[in-house]
This record gives structure tokens, sequence and C-alpha cells, in this order.
């Protein structure tokens, strides 16, 4: 209805259905059922047993010339939809059918926040600031976040698998291969791909070359976001067989990516954002920059850079000399390609093989401001912010979540009514302790398979209860208790800060080698004042028992503490559905605390700081005192000193929902889980659960664990019991610190230089 075209595109139903015919819409790289434009297989047999038939029939016995376009991968669902209505009339136009790839990633908004928590929101910056945002957004998962886009990139080829769903792309692929064989010679294959659309087409191609598709005649890359070596190792080596004819790359000179900017926050373009602080190592070379093009003997000699005559592969510069021919690109921003006029025009021209003075249908020019990063936001109903629009928000706006939380009083602590456990680590009444059903073949191997379930809804102070959480603990059981656990509930007057402490060091320091143990909580999250001065923001996370108000909260130092005494070989995977609850079981990474209104119908687990809050949870550690001797595990190593695999409802800037009884992040993992873990690693397994979430998600799951751990079996014991840090596995790296360990060693300075620069911006 009319309420939905305002979300979305703007785009009205017939406009949609006249576009059916050339979309493909994915999501994490399988087909998209949500959003305004889903795609199912049924339609992907449609594009090329009707509509492509019915439109070479119109054309007669002329070349059937077919282009894949790839749109960069921080595009909106939106966004996208309105590149391809701009597009596709002008391909048609020049007889040319456009299929278009809307791969949504559901990445960008988190994108655009990780610059604006890096600087504040602040204006004027300066040169020196850039450095400190690129490091301030390695630290704030930036490299995770653009990982994550990759991946989407990456398994939309995926060829079918036992137990797992085909690519989107592999499907398409498997459907030209057969609509080829059908017409023969007729048929030329072309693609174009930008930003990170170039990733995308690193894997379709080659899937369709495997599939025994024609080679394609060209191959159109505008500013590609792809690493060099990816580059090198995915796509060169079949260049030089043939894969593709012609491969053109149109990007900016150096001096244009310099003065090109992010959200007007950084102050180049995306490309140096993805070369400084988005890819894993600093400064990793990026085919759309100049410099790693010219810095690379093996491109310089296959795109003819060495000389004078360019020959079937070559590169575009813009802005190039002419707005007109085959060779013209007069893009000024990262963003600007797919919609400049001189690029689009000359990539028709060699898909036609038109010479410079050709007649062609020309790409309709229009002065417009470059499309920004605050446009690429697909808001979920009931999260638009005021005055932003329906589907729009522009900068400066401050995000909900990154504004003060309202301070009030908070309750003297009531003791709960029902009757403490004789034991924490004994399950509830009512909950089920039959003998674990056998385990799924080749999920088990050696060790027990233990998990504590924890959730709190009957908090003593009536605004801040749930009514989702033991019903997630309980969930969670059952869940486990079908892949062979034993597994013991914690609930309600028995989740005492106390009690869940106990149980936490009755499961951890009962372990061995082996074994596989299971964390799972759900309940309130909140921020208190950092009572020991190692958080760079001056607030602990922490987690909030039954008996929280009084102060006896349970921080993430404290987590951190008992997670110190993990034996070796043990795999312990962690299940938190709270607020705010992104990094909470190790060093977090300096983020505000926030308070985001739930829409209509949900429940936000989370309670907000104040200063009565503080003071007892002050009180508590001065009482307390081995408490406020906590050491935490990894010291400030961050992710790759983790020993423990950790799944959170969310990012550290967001709330976790609950509606309908259960927890939105539980409701969609035990999804994921019932259809069995054969075969699923921990990376795996957080991406099904982003894809259960669908494009429009209202919070973000996330993984939080050391590097070699996300490509790991999920809740299967640790090979051979081997150690899960980086340390352990190569002693003689330990002791030679590494770039990243250089770089985690400056971090901390820079983190607390840029914040005192922000403190003092405000006063």
């Amino acid at each position: 209805g009319p309420q939905a075209l305002q979300r979305g595109s703007g785009l009205d139903a017939a406009a949609l259905a006249a576009l059916r015919p050339h979309l493909v819409n994915l999501r994490a790289g399988k087909f998209s059922s949500e959003g305004e434009m889903t795609s199912t297989p049924e339609e992907v047999d449609a594009i090329f047993e009707q509509h492509l038939p019915r439109w070479m029939a119109q054309h007669g016995d002329a070349p059937a010339r077919i282009v894949f376009f790839a749109h960069g991968g921080l595009v909106s669902e939106s966004s996208g939809l309105q590149i391809a209505q701009r597009h596709v009339g002008w391909w048609l136009a020049n007889g040319v059918y456009p299929i278009y790839f809307l791969w949504e990633t559901g990445f960008f908004e988190t994108i655009a926040q990780l610059l604006g928590r890096a600087t504040g929101g602040a204006r004027g910056l300066t040169d020196f600031s850039d450095f400190l945002i690129e490091t301030a957004a390695r630290a704030l998962q930036g490299p995770r976040i653009w990982g994550g886009m990759k991946w989407s990139a990456e398994r939309a080829s995926d060829a079918p698998s036992p137990g797992g769903p085909i690519g989107g792309a592999y499907y398409v692929a498997q459907q030209l291969k057969k609509f080829c064989d059908r017409h023969g010679n007729r048929v030329e294959l072309h693609a174009a791909g930008h930003s990170a659309g170039s990733i995308f087409h690193a894997y379709f191609l080659p899937a369709a070359q495997q599939l025994g598709a024609p080679a394609f005649r060209t191959l159109h890359l505008l500013a590609p976001a792809i690493r060099v070596d990816t580059f090198k190792t995915q796509l060169l080596p079949r260049l030089k067989k043939g894969l593709v004819g012609r491969t053109t790359v149109y990007t900016m000179l150096r001096d244009f990516e310099l003065r090109d900017n992010c959200a007007a926050l950084y102050r180049k373009s995306l490309l140096y954002l993805i070369h400084f602080a988005l890819e894993d190592r600093r400064k990793t070379p990026i085919l759309g920059l100049e410099e790693s093009l010219r810095g690379d003997a093996d491109l310089r000699g296959f795109f003819g850079l060495d000389t004078v005559q360019p020959g079937a592969n070559e590169v575009i510069w813009s802005q190039s000399p002419s707005d007109t021919g085959r060779s013209a690109s007069r893009a000024t921003s990262h963003g600007d390609f797919d919609d400049d006029a001189p690029t689009m025009n000359s990539i028709v021209r060699r898909v036609l093989d038109k010479a410079d003075a050709d007649a062609i249908q020309e790409f309709p020019a229009r002065a417009r401001a470059a499309r920004g990063w605050d446009e690429e936001v697909d808001w979920p109903q009931g999260f638009a912010p005021a005055g932003a629009g329906p589907a729009r928000w522009s900068w400066p706006w401050t995000p909900p979540w990154a504004a003060s939380p309202p301070a009030g009083p908070v309750p003297p602590y009531v003791p709960p009514e029902a009757p403490p456990p004789a034991s924490p680590y004994v399950p509830s009444q009512g909950a089920t302790q039959a003998p674990a059903p056998a385990p799924q073949p080749g999920t088990m191997a050696t060790g027990r398979r233990t998990a504590l379930c924890i959730g709190v809804d009957d908090y003593p102070n009536p605004q801040h209860r749930l009514s989702g959480c033991v019903n997630d603990a309980q969930t969670w059981a059952r869940a486990l208790q079908q892949l062979g656990f034993e597994t013991r509930l914690l609930v309600n007057g028995q989740a005492t800060r106390d009690g869940i402490d106990a149980a936490l060091r009755a499961l951890v320091g009962g372990s061995r080698a082996g074994d596989v143990i299971v964390v799972q909580y759900a309940g309130h999250g909140t921020h208190v004042a950092d009572l020991d001065g190692d958080e760079t923001d001056g607030r602990d996370e922490a987690l909030c028992p039954v008996d929280f108000a009084s102060g006896a909260l349970f921080i993430d130092d404290d987590i951190a503490k008992v997670f110190a005494a993990l034996p070796e070989g043990v795999n312990l995977t962690v299940f938190m559905d709270c607020c705010h609850s992104g990094t909470n079981t190790r060093f977090a990474v300096g983020l505000e605390p926030g308070a985001l209104a739930p829409p209509p119908g949900a429940q936000a687990r989370y309670v907000p700081a104040s200063p009565e809050l503080d003071a007892a949870h002050a009180e508590y550690r001065r009482q307390n005192q081995m408490l406020s001797r906590a050491v935490r595990a990894g010291g400030t190593g961050g992710e790759e000193a983790m020993r423990h695999v950790k799944f959170s409802a969310c990012l550290d800037s967001e709330v976790a929902l609950e509606s309908g009884g259960n927890g939105e992040f539980t409701r969609r993992a035990a999804r994921v889980l019932a259809r069995g873990i054969q075969g699923l690693s921990n990376e795996a397994f957080l991406q099904a659960v982003l894809t259960e979430f669908g494009s429009n998600a209202q919070q973000r799951p996330m993984l939080d664990c050391a590097s070699a751990s996300r490509s790991a079996p999920l809740l299967l014991p640790l090979a051979g019991g081997q150690r899960t840090d980086q340390a352990a596995a190569s002693g003689a790296a330990a002791a030679q610190p590494s770039a990243d360990a250089r770089d985690a060693a400056l971090l901390h300075a820079v983190q607390v230089l840029a914040e005192s620069v922000q403190l003092l911006a405000r006063r």
C-alpha cells in the first residue's frame, strides 16, 4: 500500500512489475523473501524461459546481448531499485537485455554509524583526523562489517551442498547455461560491477564458466573495491585464459580519490577507507586505487599501463579529457560512476562494439548531487528518525541509541518472592533434564556437552519486568538438548548475581579438554560507571541479575575473570540476548550507551543508566573488595586474545528486542539450530541468523571471537584439544610483534586522543 511505498524506493506497482523480468534480489547470497522486490527460483526461470525469449523474438536475428549488472555492496534495496529503474529502459533502448543483481547485505547503515561514532559527528575535520577515523574504524569492527559484505558477495555463487541452500547467483548461472545451450551462438554475455560489485562478479563469472556458459565478451569494473590479491587469485588467471574477451576498469585518478569523502566525515573516497581501515590489514591494495594499479607489475602488464597504445584490457581514468566516446568517464565521486553519463555511454559502446562516432541511445544526463551515504538506509517501520522522511535520514542527526539515556531514581531493591535455589547449578522447577538424546551424526567427538541457560523476567521493579527471557532460556535448553547437550536452567529468582557467578564458575571450572560448554543469557543489559579505569569511555557493560538494582551487577570484568579460568582444549560458546551485548565478554571498544524506542509490540532489554544505579554499583563493589580486583582475560588484546566464541543479539550500539513471548534473536537462532548444525561454522551460523532477520532488521546479531574461530565448526570439540588463542598457535610469531599487534598497541592511545579532542570540542 502507500505506506510500503513511502518506506521504500517510491516506485509504484507498475514500475516494480516492469522491472521484475530484469531483477534478481538476494539477501546474504540467497534469494530474498523480504522487502519490496522478492525473488524466487521460479521467477529466475521465467526470465530465461519467457521474458528473454520473448525479447529475442522482437529483435529478429540480432545478437542477444545480455548484461549482468551488480551494484555496490553498500547500496540499500530501495537505492538498488532506483538504479535499476534508471538503467533498464536505457539498456533496452540500446538493444541490450539487462539483468540486475540486487544483493542486499544489510551492512550499509552499520558503516555509516561506524563513521559517525569514529568522529563523534564532528565537522570541519582535518587530514590528521582521517588517520584517527581509520584507526577508530578498525577498532569499531570495521573489517568485520566489510568482511560480512564480502561474505555475502561470495555466498551468492555457492554451488549446492548437502544441507546448504544454493547461492542465488549460482542458480542464475545454471539457468543461463541452459538458455545458452538452447540459443547457440546468438547469445553474447557481458558484465558490469560497481564498487563491491566487482567482488560479486569475481565469483559469479567463474561459476558461470565452470557450469559451461560461454565466455563473456566484456567485463566493466567501476571504481572496483576488490582487493588486488583477490582479483589476481580469483579472476586474473581466468581472464588470461579467456573468461572475458575485454576487461575495462573505470576509476578516479588519485587526486580525485583524495578529494572525495564518505558521509561528509571521512575526507577521502570509500576506496581509501577500505584501503586503510576496512580490510584486515592496513594499506591493503585495492584494485580501484591508482597507486595499487600502477604499483603492481602484473596489473600494469594486463591493463597495458606500461604501453602507449591500449590493448584489449585497459583502465579509463576519470576525469577523462573528453566526455564522449569509448574512453570517457567524468565521475568525481566513488558513488557517481553508475550514474555518470560519459561512463555509462562508454560501457554501452564497448558492449555494442561501437566506435566513438557511431550513434547510440545516450544515457540520460542529469544534474544531481552525488548519492550520499545518508541516503542508503532503508529504515524498518517504526524506526525512521523524526524529520528524516519515511525512508531517508540525513546528517547531522544523532541516532536515538547515541543519545544520553534518561536518568531517574532507581527504587530500592525488593527481594523476589521466589525462594533461592538449593544449588545454583540445579535445574529450576519445571525444567526438563531427561537423558540427552544422541547427537547428530558427526557432531560429537569426545568430552561432555553441557549448557547453562539463564533467563530473567521477574525483576522486582515493574518497569523492568520482561516477558520472554525465561521462554528464551527454555527454548535454548530444548534446542541444545536436541544437539546432545545436558542443559541446566537458572531463571528468575534463582538468577541472582551470586547464583549466576557460582553457576558459571561450576560450568567453566568443571570442564576439561574435549568438552563443549555453552552459556546462554536472556535478560536486561545496561552500562554503569567504570570503577577501575580500564574502559576508554568510562562505562562497563553489565548483565542485570534479578537483584541488580542493589548494585549486584555482573559486569564485563566479572565475566572475563570467570572465563580466564577456562581449561585448555574446551570449546566455550556464549549466546547473549540482551541490549548492547556486542562485546560484553571482553574489552569493549568504548561505545556510548543508548536507548532506542522499540517499535509497537516490542520491548527493549535495556535498563537506562542512572546516577542512582552507578552509586549502588560502587557501594556494592566497595563492600565486596574481591570483586574490585577482577583481572580481565586477554588485556587489551581485543578479539584475537579471546578463548571463547560469543554470539550477541545485537551490536554494542543497539538494543535487543523481544516480542510475542521470545527475544527476536533467540527466535531466529532457534530456527537455524532446528535445521541441524552439521557442517555449520560459527561464521555460517551468524550469517544464517542474519538471513532470518531479513533486510530491514531492527537489530543485527554479531559474532565476537578470534579470527581463527570464525571458520571453526559450531558447537564441536576443538580440533585435537588445542588452544584457541593465537599465541599458542605460533610461539615464534608471538615472540615477534606483528603489524596487527603494533596497531593494537597504538589503538588505545589513538582512541584516548580522539575522545579527548571530541570532549574539548564539545566544551
